[in-house]
């Protein structure tokens, strides 16, 4: 009995891993802070930066959060797990372990303590840094996209044109939401998407012209609120384009067209493809 006992905690402890494993290996980003709730300035002893080395000997994409993300994580920091160091010292005791954290503050895997009686504070942070890392070697992290967004890379969302003659199937990452109205289907991204356009009938000039449609002006533009989302205005004011609300702060659609507006920083920026190709251009937008 006593042995079963043994082995049926061995067994969960193993599975327990391996579901660890598998979550943190879903996950191709990691963001380290750039200061820690026991630091008193941002990488202080240097701390963070050791994090960010160690993190990437084990194959991990890290990056410290002052630092420029890709333009995928800077639209949805889902995309990424964060490094948290917990300090649980006490006098004379260094205590320190990792939690590796989801965006909405799931803990996906933690460490064991690790321990220094060092006096000196570099010393004794980055001995404990060095021993929880054992823990996350053990993960031998590999980036694997979750086999559910393998096995469903393309979802297809009809639309009706303008014209009501022709429909038009439009490609996207299974990383959408799908809002729809009573006349549209409209379509999400969660990140940076490439679109593709394709008719039922294929005629290449056709898609051509459709993306040719998207006319970028380096003239300042002005966003005007309605009931859906905005009309963009030049100067004249003459109505340019309207964008469409998404369920995503900053990421609109352009109505009639293939494309996304999104802002990156403080910059806003017109996405569409254009003779095959994802095409990123400015956009000199201001909103009233």
């Amino acid at each position: 009995m006593k042995q079963f006992k043994f082995l049926l905690v061995v067994f969960i402890f193993s599975s327990s891993l391996m579901t660890a494993q598998r979550s943190v290996n879903s996950y191709e980003y990691l963001i380290v802070p750039d200061r820690y709730d026991f630091q008193k300035s941002k990488d202080q002893y240097q701390v963070n930066s050791l994090v960010k080395f160690l993190f990437e000997k084990e194959g991990f994409t890290v990056f410290l959060s002052n630092e420029e993300f890709p333009d995928e994580l800077k639209l949805n920091r889902c995309l990424a797990l964060t490094a948290v160091l917990n300090d649980h010292s006490k006098l004379l005791n260094t205590k320190m372990n990792f939690d590796l954290v989801d965006c909405d503050n799931n803990v996906l895997f933690s460490t064991t303590e690790g321990r220094s009686k060092e006096k000196d504070y570099k010393e004794a942070y980055f001995a404990c840094v060095r021993q929880t890392f054992e823990d996350v070697k053990e993960l031998n992290y590999n980036y694997e996209p979750l086999e559910e967004v393998k096995d469903n890379q393309e979802i297809m969302v009809s639309s009706t044109n303008n014209t009501g003659s022709n429909s038009e199937s439009t490609a996207v990452n299974s990383n959408t939401n799908v809002n729809k109205d009573s006349s549209t289907n409209v379509v999400v991204p969660l990140a940076t998407v490439a679109v593709a356009v394709e008719n039922k009938e294929p005629e290449p000039t056709q898609v051509q012209e459709k993306t040719e449609q998207v006319k970028v002006s380096s003239d300042v533009l002005y966003a005007q609120p309605n009931a859906t989302g905005y009309q963009i205005v030049d100067a004249t004011p003459k109505v340019i384009y309207k964008l469409l609300n998404t369920s995503l702060d900053n990421v609109f659609l352009l109505e009639g067209h293939s494309a996304i507006v999104y802002k990156v920083g403080e910059d806003w920026k017109v996405e569409y493809y254009e003779n095959g190709k994802a095409v990123i251009k400015p956009l000199n937008l201001k909103f009233f």
